[in-house]
């Protein structure tokens, strides 16, 4: 997988993006992965081990489409505030919501029997 590709595809994904400076570093006892170094200064690191060839074009390309590394993913995403606490997320049910939707189950049990 990830072999294959900087052996052959690497130089094909260089023609193809100009605009992106690539450098590769062999190292014998890590394992591999891409590092993105952005114009800001900020990096990011993307372990590719175990990865096919399409996964690690796709890294690429993702990176290469990013204006910098995603830190709100690797945190846990924004947070949500609201009154009502729910372990599924945000939800606000409405008194008239939930008595509809328990009449039509008092409805759909009675028509099953």
């Amino acid at each position: 997988g990830v072999r294959f590709f900087f052996r052959h595809l690497l130089e094909t994904w260089k023609r193809r993006n100009p605009q992106v400076e690539v450098a590769t570093e062999h190292s014998k006892f890590e394992h591999p992965q891409i590092t993105g170094e952005w114009l800001s200064g900020e990096t990011q690191e993307v372990p590719i081990r175990k990865m096919r060839p399409r996964q690690v074009g796709d890294v690429l390309d993702l990176m290469r489409n990013s204006h910098g590394p995603n830190l709100t993913l690797r945190h846990g995403g924004p947070r949500c505030w609201s009154e009502r606490r729910s372990i599924q997320g945000m939800w606000q049910p409405s008194q008239s919501l939930m008595l509809k939707s328990l009449a039509w189950t008092h409805k759909m049990r009675q028509w099953r029997m």
